[in-house]
């Protein structure tokens, strides 16, 4: 399908966002390639998450992936969430428009059981609101399971005006696609609360593996790791040299694998890497060293993702 006018530019909508939890997902228009990965999304939903989605247990997933990969951008749009280097979709949020009332479109979400619960499904209804009020759909419309209430949650946690209405065996929802002061309010309050729980995965991790660890002081390696130590952290210090055979007096307990390390901290076949104990950070000088370096000045901090590396 050759995309015009709102398809030929669907690089716009791409965008990276910070759930509550601090973790980050990809989140981009749906595309006809992602059929396969659909798929392993709805196969892959609980029996519970099955039934409040299709309201049945039984599920044709062929023609549900169809209908979510087979998007023109016009009459039916799509947006996906991914995670991970591999690209996992993890969640899906589409609406397709009424034939008699175009600026009416119904909309249906669906996210992994894994990520439910972290604020995705209304980051992303607020994202296919904005580009559906622009190709003129002005009210969204879905049929909801009277049971279905984290879904009548994120609807109006979202912060449109939402309406509902019974209906035998289920709850009309609808809402206009207009963004009010109030919703656009909520979303950057939320963006502010996910933009601080992904900075304190990054300024405070579980642990840290320093590439290039070193004894001598006065070099990088050397003063981040001793300073790591020195500054009290709480977590298991990992020191990675290819050269040396200890890096630390200290004698922990236990060894980690390799497989135990970030993927960034693995050696090559080729190259004869060795990684030391896990060190405690109670082992090491609990001061700074005569300079006054702590580990805020010492070349990099110790940062990056929970349990990623920090070069040294």
């Amino acid at each position: 399908m050759i995309m015009t006018g709102a398809g030929a530019d669907q690089a716009r909508r791409e965008a990276d966002v910070a759930l509550r939890d601090g973790t980050t997902v990809h989140v981009r228009p749906a595309r006809h390639e992602d059929a396969p990965e659909l798929q392993r999304l709805f196969e892959g939903l609980s029996g519970e998450s099955r039934y409040l989605r299709f309201f049945s247990g039984a599920v044709d997933v062929p023609l549900v992936v169809h209908w979510a990969a087979d998007v023109d951008y016009q009459q039916r749009d799509g947006l996906v969430a991914l995670t991970g280097a591999d690209g996992r979709i993890v969640a899906h949020v589409g609406w397709e428009r009424e034939r008699d009332r175009p600026e009416r479109a119904e909309i249906a979400l669906v996210i992994d059981d894994g990520f439910q619960g972290r604020g995705l499904g209304t980051i992303m209804l607020g994202q296919l609101a904005e580009s559906a009020r622009v190709q003129g759909v002005e009210l969204f419309i879905a049929e909801v399971l009277p049971g279905n209430h984290r879904m009548l949650r994120v609807f109006r946690d979202s912060g449109f005006s939402v309406r509902t209405r019974s209906l035998p065996g289920v709850i009309m929802a609808e809402m206009p696609t207009e963004l009010t002061p109030d919703a656009l309010r909520r979303f950057e309050d939320r963006e502010e609360r996910a933009s601080a729980a992904a900075m304190r995965r990054v300024l405070a991790p579980r642990s840290v593996a320093v590439i290039g660890a070193s004894r001598r002081r006065g070099t990088v390696g050397g003063e981040l790791f001793h300073n790591l130590l020195a500054a009290g952290f709480a977590g298991p210090v990992y020191p990675v040299n290819p050269k040396a055979r200890s890096t630390s007096r200290s004698s922990p307990s236990r060894r980690r694998r390799w497989s135990r390390l970030p993927a960034r901290a693995r050696p090559r076949a080729s190259v004869p890497w060795w990684c030391c104990r896990p060190v405690s950070p109670r082992a090491g000088p609990r001061a700074s060293n005569a300079s006054g370096t702590s580990w805020r000045s010492a070349g990099r901090p110790a940062c990056g993702w929970s349990g990623r590396t920090a070069s040294g």
